[in-house]
């Protein structure tokens, strides 16, 4: 039987990064996993912001075996699996568990399969069962269309033993949080997605944590870690101190990896910013996240956020 871990906390999703020939900079990645694994995340993740919608399934699997290979059981490895169909998420899903993936983070069928909630319930049944890992089930429909009730994906943390968190990622993603974390949902965590950008009022109504980009885990640590202790007014303020950064690499996903990139650049981290073509970034999106970066004093090195 499947132990559900404890998926409270940080889960950062990896920022893809591409050489000059356009192939994935598996090294880039490597030193992203370094850098968290020395970090209290709770894991290291693989998602939709780590450009998997343009990658080949070959190069997912390989990404997957090189984020698990960087980790070196330090820090446990949460991959996006799931599909159009049972069998489609199954093959998925045993793909990035052959390669190294401890957890499963699950999308829904798309909207054009058009899944009643007993097809969700079984489609997610069938998954933990096939795989027999954690399961967090994304809760994404402006990725996939398709909308799940909170109290249906309360009851799939209820039923589904594999179920271990519900990571909520409408826009905003605060109020569906609250909802969510209002109803019986077992033990399961309830964490926030959207790049974190509405992290600190997930937090306020009962998140448990959060799936953020890679390239500011150490706010989203240190937000986290405030609010725990009691100093809400503390982890509100350092927030907010960080979020037209957060803002800014909000206005859509390609402005999202690039801010990513651009971020673990300055900061020593990736050597290569190129995201692949077709994209869509805005050509003063790079001057805009250096003025910012400049202003909060993000630089090379270590980085420890504090209110101004």
């Amino acid at each position: 039987m499947t132990v559900r871990p404890a998926l409270g906390g940080i889960i950062p999703i990896l920022a893809t990064a591409y050489d000059a020939a356009d192939r994935v900079a598996f090294d880039d990645v490597a030193r992203q996993v370094d850098h968290l694994a020395r970090l209290a995340v709770t894991a290291v993740g693989i998602g939709f912001g780590s450009d998997i919608v343009r990658l080949t399934e070959p190069e997912r699997d390989a990404l997957v075996r090189v984020v698990a290979d960087a980790a070196a059981r330090r820090v446990p490895v949460m991959a996006s699996a799931g599909g159009n169909s049972v069998r489609s998420a199954l093959d998925r899903a045993a793909a990035a568990v052959e390669a190294g993936a401890g957890i499963l983070m699950v999308i829904p069928p798309a909207a054009s399969s058009s899944p009643t909630p007993a097809d969700l319930l079984d489609y997610y049944t069938a998954i933990g069962r096939e795989t027999g890992v954690p399961i967090v089930v994304q809760d994404a429909p402006g990725f996939t269309g398709t909308t799940m009730s909170a109290e249906l994906l309360a009851r799939l943390a209820l039923e589904i033993p594999e179920v271990a968190a519900l990571k909520i990622e409408t826009a905003p993603p605060a109020p569906k949080v609250g909802a969510v974390a209002a109803l019986d949902h077992g033990d399961a965590a309830v964490l926030g997605g959207a790049g974190g950008v509405d992290f600190y009022h997930e937090l306020e109504r009962g998140a448990d944590g959060t799936v953020p980009g890679v390239a500011m885990a150490e706010l989203f640590l240190a937000v986290h870690g405030r609010h725990r202790s009691g100093d809400r007014d503390g982890a509100r303020r350092l927030f907010n101190r960080y979020l037209p950064l957060l803002a800014i690499a909000g206005r859509g996903l390609d402005s999202f990896f690039a801010a990513q990139l651009q971020i673990l650049a300055r900061r020593g981290i990736v050597s290569h910013t190129a995201i692949r073509r077709p994209s869509n970034v805005d050509p003063l999106l790079a001057r805009e996240v250096d003025d910012l970066l400049e202003e909060l004093g993000i630089g090379e090195g270590p980085w420890e956020p504090a209110v101004a």
